[in-house]
C-alpha cells in the first residue's frame, strides 16, 4: 500500500496541465485507492480498464489489480498476449506488466492461440503467477518446461487438456514446486501405460488433489507414494476406474485424508462404496453417489459404531446422483438412524443435489425439513462446533470442472475446519 502511495503522489508531481483539455477533478490519493477497491473483481474488468484512463494517478491505483486476475476471453486473448508477451526478440524490453499477473485462467480458450504461445505466456509469469488454469488445445508437452520454473505456484488446473500428457513427463516437471497445494489432472494422463521412475514424485505441499480420465489398474501405481500433506481428494469422470483400483488409490491416503469426493461416472456398482467411512475412518467431509450405495452403508456405520471405541468424525455428508435418479428409497430414513444409532454422532450437515430424485416429492421435502431440525439441535449442544453451518440443505449438483468443490476445501481449510 506504502508502495502504491509513493508512486500515486510521484506521478501527480510529474503531470503536467494541458491548458487546451479540461482538467480531471482531483481526488485525494486514499479515495482513489479506495474507489478500485470496490472494484477489483474480475467481472469488473471493464471498469478498472476505464479507471487507467482517467489519469496518471488512477493509472497507478487500478493497473496493477487489472492483470492481477484477469479475465481472459476470446475477443480479448491476443491483445493480452500483444501486451505480455511483446516479441519474442530477446533485445525487445520485457514489459512490467506481466510481474502483476497473479491468476492466469485460460479455461475459456478453446481454439485461440497455441502450444508455443502458452509455452511463452507461462515464461513471462512465471515469477509471480500462483494460479494457472490451463487451456484446452494450446497447452502440449512443450509447456512443462516453463511450468516447472513457477515456484511460486500454489494452484494448477489441467483438468482442461485434451492433448496426451504422461504422468512421469507430468510429474517429472512440477516435483519440484514447493508452494504447490492444489491439482488437478488432466484426463490423458494415462494415456501412456509406462511405469513410475524415480522421478515420479509428487510436490511436497499438496493438499488438494482431482483424479479424473481414465485411471485403471496400470496406473494406479502412479499415486503410491502422495504426500503426507494430502487432505483433499476427488475421483470423477474415471470410466474406467473399478472397484479394485478405487480402494487401491484410497487405501494408500486411508488415514491422512479429511474430505473425500467420489463421482458417479465409474466402472461400480450398486453397494461398491458402502465401506467407504471404514475405508478412510478420519473423513470429515464426504460427497458420495447414491448410485453406488444401499441401506448397508448407513447399517456399516452404525455396526462400526458399536465395535469402535473411536467414533467416526464424519461431519458433512453431501449426496449426489447420476442423470438417472438412481437411488435408495429411504436414504433419510436410513439416514436418521444412523444418526440416533449413534453410527454418525458428529454429523452436522446433510446436502442433497437436485439429481436426488426423492427431494423434490412432498414427503422427500418433510424429511429434509425434519432432518435439518435434528442436525441444528445437535449442533446447538455441541460445546465445540465444527464450523460449518449445521442442517439439511438441498444444493445445485456439482460442477467440479469450475472447482466448486476445490473453493469449497479451500474455505473450510482457512476457517480451521481441517
Amino acid at each position: 500500500m506504502t508502495e502504491t502511495l509513493d508512486s500515486i503522489k510521484e506521478d501527480d508531481s510529474e503531470t503536467e496541465t494541458d491548458a487546451s483539455r479540461p482538467v480531471a477533478p482531483h481526488l485525494p490519493v486514499e479515495i482513489v485507492l479506495r474507489i478500485v477497491y470496490f472494484v477489483r473483481e474480475p467481472k469488473k474488468q471493464a471498469t478498472l480498464h476505464a479507471a487507467t484512463l482517467v489519469s496518471r494517478s488512477w493509472y497507478s491505483a487500478a493497473i496493477r489489480d487489472l492483470y492481477e486476475k484477469p479475465r481472459i476471453m476470446s475477443p480479448n486473448y491476443n491483445r493480452f498476449v500483444t501486451t505480455i508477451c511483446p516479441s519474442i526478440n530477446p533485445h525487445v524490453r520485457k514489459t512490467e506488466l506481466a510481474g502483476m499477473v497473479r491468476a492466469l485462467d485460460l479455461s475459456h480458450i478453446i481454439h485461440d492461440g497455441s502450444k508455443s504461445m502458452t509455452a511463452r505466456l507461462l515464461g513471462r509469469v512465471k515469477g509471480t503467477v500462483m494460479v494457472f488454469v490451463a487451456p484446452q488445445a494450446s497447452f502440449g508437452i512443450n509447456c512443462l518446461a516453463p511450468l516447472s520454473k513457477c515456484q511460486n505456484l500454489k494452484t494448477l488446473d489441467l483438468s482442461w487438456v485434451s492433448a496426451p500428457i504422461s504422468m512421469r513427463a507430468m510429474l517429472h516437471s512440477i516435483r519440484h514446486l514447493s508452494q504447490l497445494t492444489s491439482l488437478m489432472l488432466p484426463r490423458s494422463a494415462y494415456a501412456s501405460e509406462e511405469p513410475p521412475n524415480a522421478d515420479s514424485q509428487w510436490p511436497l505441499r499438496l493438499e488438494v488433489l482431482r483424479i479424473n480420465g481414465n485411471l485403471r489398474r496400470s496406473t494406479v501405481e502412479y499415486f503410491s507414494n502422495l504426500p503426507a500433506s494430502l487432505r483433499y481428494l476427488c475421483v470423477d469422470n474415471c470410466p474406467q476406474a473399478e472397484r479394485s483400483v478405487v480402494e487401491e488409490l484410497i487405501g494408500y491416503v486411508r488415514h491422512q485424508l479429511r474430505s473425500l469426493h467420489l463421482g458417479h461416472n465409474m466402472r461400480l456398482e450398486s453397494g461398491d462404496y458402502d465401506l467407504v467411512l471404514q475405508a478412510a475412518p478420519n473423513l470429515l467431509r464426504l460427497t458420495i453417489p447414491l448410485d453406488f450405495i444401499t441401506e448397508n452403508f448407513f447399517a456399516a456405520c452404525i455396526i462400526a459404531g458399536l465395535d469402535s471405541a473411536e467414533q467416526c468424525p464424519l461431519v458433512s455428508l453431501t449426496f449426489d446422483a447420476s442423470e438417472l435418479e438412481v437411488g435408495i428409497d429411504k436414504e433419510s430414513d436410513a439416514l436418521f438412524c444412523a444418526l440416533c444409532d449413534g453410527g454418525l454422532p458428529c454429523l452436522r450437515q446433510a446436502r442433497f443435489t437436485t439429481r436426488v430424485w426423492w427431494t423434490k416429492s412432498e414427503k422427500g421435502e418433510r424429511d429434509m425439513e425434519e432432518l435439518g431440525e435434528y442436525l441444528e439441535a445437535l449442533d446447538r449442544e455441541d460445546k465445540v462446533k465444527s464450523g460449518m453451518r449445521a442442517g439439511a440443505y438441498l444444493i445445485e449438483a456439482y460442477d467440479f470442472c469450475r472447482n466448486d468443490y476445490l473453493e469449497d476445501c479451500m474455505t473450510e481449510s482457512n476457517s480451521g475446519f481441517a
